[in-house]
């Protein structure tokens, strides 16, 4: 069963730190995440929008 944008948002919020701004909107088939830091969703290691996209089962797309 599919998640509803609401119940998503709380599970992205849940796991993205609270100094980061951003915003989650649906896109054609994909989650974007709107933010003015993009750098901080990826990274070698520990990349948070793997995390997030393995959590919620939907493909992520960050935008500046």
């Amino acid at each position: 069963m599919r998640l509803t944008l609401s119940e998503l948002k709380k599970k992205i919020s849940k796991m993205i730190p609270d100094d980061v701004d951003y915003e989650v909107d649906l896109e054609a088939g994909s989650i974007a995440i709107i933010t003015k830091q993009p750098e901080a969703f990826g990274g070698a290691g520990d990349n948070l929008t793997v995390r997030i996209a393995k959590t919620i089962k939907r493909r992520i797309v960050i935008r500046p």
